[in-house]
């Protein structure tokens, strides 16, 4: 469904690096739209936030 995801700037994706690495046992069990969600609030940029409601709407209608 995309072709491409925007990516954020550097410091965007440092700070959800460092959020990540603050919660990675909590994350590393979700599944993929838990983590979607995950990234979605946790990486504030328009564009990519566009794509990750995407991809989030499309899992859920496969795994619901």
């Amino acid at each position: 469904m995309l072709k491409n995801v925007p990516v954020p700037d550097e410091a965007t994706l440092w700070q959800a690096w460092l959020d990540y690495q603050h919660d990675k046992r909590r994350i590393d069990q979700m599944g993929i739209c838990e983590a979607i969600a995950w990234l979605y609030v946790h990486v504030p940029d328009p564009g990519f936030r566009k794509a990750m409601q995407v991809q989030l709407n499309f899992f859920a209608s496969k795994y619901d």
